[in-house]
């Protein structure tokens, strides 16, 4: 990941929003950036940002702008420190991320298996919500999306894992591809016997070979209390016990 400037993190006028500007990884998407707003700045979110959220919420949860401050008021006076994560192109939003930082005492639910692993006091992101605009869906920003969610949560705020109800497939397929168990499909370009240009796709299965870090997702059964299709899922953050350093060679001129 490539950034244009080492000022990678600025603040913005009058809100406290973090953004993160890329060279584009995206062929179609060439100004993808990102904005944080913490439960410090939610109050102060324009009328014109929340109605842009609300646009892009897949299920409709809310209609208005005014629904969603309300909703966002009620996270607030309960002391939640939410969590927004905004993806855009230049100045249209692609999709969003709602969700709160917890400590691992602050949900008896959480898997044995997970809870086992941290202290009572460590800290996970719950995520609630993870909508992409209806427009330029299955085009790989969803995985894009959660991939800075991942990093984020677990450089700045010491996160141990993401608990997610992936209630829709596309949901479940971003949390496969994020962690390596479903893989990429890509546009290549091959030449045919005539040696005229043929457009193909490939599968390519994410790599963490040269990443101190991996993501593992883990999923809880279905049974009587977690019937499915809607799934319970965990995507823990661990250290890589394959990690290799990649040598990087410089070429003299």
């Amino acid at each position: 990941m490539f950034f244009k400037n080492k000022n990678v993190l600025f603040y913005l006028k009058n809100l406290s929003l973090i953004s993160f500007h890329m060279i584009s990884l995206h062929k179609e998407f060439t100004n993808i950036n990102y904005k944080k707003i913490t439960w410090a700045d939610l109050e102060k979110l324009p009328i014109k940002t929340l109605q842009d959220i609300v646009n892009i919420d897949k299920v409709k949860y809310r209609k208005t702008a005014e629904e969603l401050r309300s909703y966002i008021k009620s996270k607030l006076e309960k002391k939640d420190r939410s969590v927004f994560y905004l993806m855009y192109n230049g100045s249209e939003l692609l999709g969003s991320v709602m969700g709160e930082i917890k400590t691992i005492s602050q949900n008896y639910n959480i898997e044995p298996e997970i809870a086992k692993r941290w202290s009572a006091n460590d800290t996970y992101f719950s995520l609630n919500e993870l909508n992409v605009n209806s427009k330029y869906q299955k085009k790989g920003l969803g995985t894009m999306l959660l991939e800075r969610v991942i990093a984020d949560q677990r450089v700045k705020h010491g996160s141990r894992f993401i608990l997610i109800r992936a209630v829709f497939p596309e949901t479940q397929k971003i949390t496969e591809r994020v962690t390596g168990k479903k893989p990429f499909v890509i546009e290549i370009s091959k030449k045919d016997r005539s040696g005229k240009e043929i457009k193909d796709i490939k599968e390519v299965l994410r790599s963490f070979a040269h990443s101190r870090h991996r993501y593992n997702l883990f999923t809880v059964p279905e049974s009587k209390t977690n019937p499915g299709p809607s799934k319970l899922q965990y995507i823990t953050f661990d250290k890589n016990p394959d990690y290799k350093k990649r040598n990087v060679t410089r070429r003299i001129k």
